[in-house]
């Protein structure tokens, strides 16, 4: 579980998590033991490829894999993906052996590879049904059945334990409610982004695909449908968040395919392809072979690149010149986090607000309630003390189960959602305190899944209920996928209660319905979260100026100016220009304003 008192699969790997524990638990760290597995199971995986090849067609494998980013960042990052390559490597060096027990095995290894990630059974089940066609018989369904036994196991103990089958990442990241155009128009981006920051990757899947078609090779053709189909549900769910994760695997299966299809030992074949994997890797902005300690693009942002974004804070070379001392991870998400965890701060915390963060009595002892967006490194490091709300839902029952809120500039693979009036609250006290009394109900019926005794009869009624669908009817679809200017801006404050912006953006919600007076109080909110501000009382000023109170604009006008020397000394000490000129700028305006009312 990630927050102790819930039982949620906050995760998708059930096997890869299964082969890390004993490693962490003999390292007692988990970054690097991760990373040292993620290498050991990719050479694992390389070395199955190439003991079915000569050596040159083994060198020309390896050079074709070290020139993919997706490939390098995905095998050696911590993540699931060289297990489902070895587990790939092993089904297709089964796939090409005929056997009395051979579906028995690849069916066993579909099993094993859906239990690491479920929706990379899409790898196996075109080739899997090919093999059973080929050989149908009483016997091959009976030897299907029983290699399916841990699939099989792994769902009904995830059904039991957790209340629900799949993984909770699974209902919030695909039961969004985003249109299938939006989603394509996504993932047609992220086809785009891998294309343009690492073409090797989906060239060598696309010359698979067609050498795959031209020679007609059925069995052939089996693995490149499993490939085809991927790439095509990868598509439709719009792609993900981090640039060329879902397209390791699918690469992976090209390079396995291609080196089955065609024969490499011919001297200009083989330097042809080697000319092509090189190049493709040159014309790549960030490749592999050529990035080192220092790496860190310029516009990571812009590409979604996970390790260009993290690299400096986490990766293996910048902890080895650091001496993997007790403060790395350095990141801000995991500095935040240890804080938290020995009670030198409280995350995002005003003492008194109800709806905000606060130490409060939780299940299991006391703990902490922190909603924070990033859950990954800060609720590790946080410990299990602290009680995460994920406003993307991933580890949150709850969120995970509500519409994505509109918002035509998100991201693929994390859908925010509106944080319910009452909800925060509702963790602090353990009452009922939701806004949406039909929300509170449904939340009551989750409760008793992700909290109740594992045996009793309740809970066991209350899993068959969600699971088909009896409570749906108390979700308020339209008002959580198409939430108000308001409502918007008062889940944004919730989450992040310290963050001026949000308070102003409620303040403007406020008074565009004309409720002054509650507008006055969320500027009011967001003078308190940074009292020594000079942009935020400019801008509350020309907000109240704007909107009929020019006595508080001329007060909020004052104590900017008031603030103004010291945010020009230090933007003349950092030597930040353009924020120096934009506060002399945004100061003789205000003091134009106060002259022209005769305001002192």
């Amino acid at each position: 579980t990630w927050n102790v008192a819930e039982r949620v699969q906050a995760y998708s790997n059930p096997l890869w998590m299964l082969l890390l524990i004993p490693f962490y638990w003999l390292s007692g760290e988990i970054v690097y033991t991760a990373m040292a597995v993620s290498m050991a199971v990719s050479a694992a995986a390389v070395l199955v490829l190439c003991a079915r090849l000569p050596g040159a067609s083994a060198l020309l494998a390896v050079c074709i894999l070290v020139c993919s980013k997706a490939f390098v960042d995905y095998s050696t990052s911590g993540l699931e993906n060289p297990l489902t390559h070895l587990l790939l490597a092993v089904f297709y060096a089964v796939y090409h052996r005929s056997g009395p027990r051979t579906v028995l095995w690849l069916s066993l290894l579909a099993a094993l590879g859906a239990v690491n990630r479920l929706d990379a059974m899409v790898f196996f089940g075109p080739s899997l049904a090919y093999a059973l066609w080929q050989r149908r018989s009483v016997a091959t369904l009976l030897d299907c059945g029983s290699g399916m036994m841990p699939l099989a196991l792994w769902l009904l103990f995830s059904l039991f334990y957790y209340g629900f089958p799949f993984p909770n990442t699974a209902y919030a990241k695909l039961a969004t409610g985003v249109p299938l155009g939006d989603r394509l128009s996504l993932g047609v981006e992220y086809l785009y982004n891998s294309l343009r920051i690492d073409p090797i990757t989906l060239a060598v899947v696309a010359a698979a695909l067609v050498v795959a078609a031209v020679r007609r090779d059925r069995d052939a053709l089996a693995l490149a449908a499993g490939a085809a189909c991927y790439l095509a549900y990868i598509v439709s769910i719009g792609g993900d968040f981090m640039s060329g994760r879902f397209f390791a695997a699918p690469f992976w299966c090209g390079v396995m395919l291609l080196f089955h299809l065609v024969d490499f030992r011919r001297p200009r074949r083989w330097a042809a392809a080697f000319a092509a994997a090189v190049a493709l890797g040159l014309l790549a902005p960030y490749t592999p072979f050529l990035s080192g300690g220092d790496y860190a693009p310029a516009r990571v942002n812009e590409h979604g690149d996970e390790r260009g974004k993290f690299y400096r804070h986490t990766g293996l070379l910048p902890g080895l010149r650091k001496g993997f001392d007790e403060a790395f991870p350095d990141h801000w998400w995991a500095v935040r986090a240890r804080a938290v965890r020995l009670g030198e701060m409280q995350p995002h915390i005003k003492p008194g607000q109800a709806e905000g963060m606060l130490v409060a009595p939780m299940v299991r002892g006391n703990g902490v309630v922190a909603a924070w967006m990033n859950i990954g490194l800060s609720g590790f490091y946080a410990g299990p003390e602290v009680h995460i709300v994920d406003a993307i839902g991933l580890s949150d029952p709850l969120l995970a189960r509500l519409p994505a809120r509109f918002d035509p500039e998100a991201g693929a693979g994390h859908f925010g959602r509106i944080v319910p009036e009452g909800y925060l609250a509702t963790l602090i006290s353990g009452e009922d305190r939701f806004a949406d009394r039909r929300l509170g109900a449904y939340y009551a019926a989750l409760l008793e899944v992700v909290r109740g005794d594992l045996l009793s009869r309740s809970r066991l009624l209350a899993i068959w209920a969600f699971n088909t669908g009896a409570y749906d009817d108390l979700l308020d679809w339209s008002f959580y996928r198409h939430p108000s200017p308001l409502t918007l801006a008062l889940s944004d404050a919730r989450m992040e209660p310290l963050n001026p912006a949000n308070h102003i953006r409620v303040a403007a919600a406020y008074f565009k319905r004309g409720d002054d007076q509650r507008a006055i109080d969320a500027l009011n909110e967001a003078i308190s979260t940074n009292p020594s501000s000079f942009f935020n009382f400019a801008m509350i000023g020309q907000m109240l100026d704007a909107h009929g109170h020019p006595e508080l604009a001329a007060s909020s006008y004052r104590q900017a100016l008031h603030n103004a020397e010291a945010h020009r000394q230090h933007f003349a000490a950092v030597g930040d220009s353009a924020r120096l000129q934009l506060v002399r700028e945004t100061a003789a305006v205000l003091r134009s304003r106060l002259e022209r009312r005769g305001a002192p």
